[in-house]
């Protein structure tokens, strides 16, 4: 359950969230947004370090440039979210919904991606250094310029195709997978 004083602050702008949250939270304390509905909002380079958003309603929410290092996503819904050079390093997305989210540029090294589904996701540019990506779902997904490493894990990928370049109808996409 999502700490209400948390989110008042966050629905205030990324802006107001990162002075309050410097303000206020101990580095020890996580915020969390646990099960909270943020779909649409722009949370464009808010500071959510380790935040909990497990199980969050995130569909629409642009998270450019935003620091979701180690946050929790498990089982979060990220369809068709922004995440453009969004930090995720370490970050849990288990199970998480990522249809046609746009990860383009985004730092994903280390993070867990275990049965998530990220049909028509854009990982264009995309960092996946050591990144887990065992049992996901990446039919219809761009991978255009990326490079794992070897210890990038893809072992039970589920993928009857995917897009080397970006050069397909993402809104055509979109109603096939959503």
């Amino acid at each position: 359950m999502a700490n209400q004083e948390h989110l008042v602050q966050l629905k205030m702008g990324p802006d107001h969230w990162n002075a309050w949250r410097e303000e206020n939270l101990d580095v020890q304390i996580s915020p969390d947004f646990s099960g909270a509905n943020l779909s649409g909002f722009d949370l464009s380079r808010a500071n959510l370090l380790g935040a909990n958003l497990s199980n969050s309603e995130l569909q629409f929410t642009v998270f450019f440039e935003a620091d979701l290092h180690l946050a929790n996503l498990k089982r979060a819904n990220l369809s068709e979210a922004h995440l453009v050079g969004a930090n995720l390093g370490g970050a849990s997305l288990i199970e998480a919904k990522l249809c046609g989210c746009d990860l383009t540029g985004a730092k994903l090294n280390g993070a867990k991606f275990i049965k998530a589904d990220l049909r028509g996701a854009i990982l264009k540019i995309a960092e996946v250094l050591d990144t887990d990506f065992t049992d996901a779902i990446f039919t219809g997904a761009c991978i255009q310029d990326w490079n794992p490493n070897i210890s990038t894990k893809l072992e039970g990928v589920i993928c009857d195709y995917i897009y080397w370049e970006e050069e397909y109808d993402h809104e055509k996409l979109k109603t096939i997978f959503l």
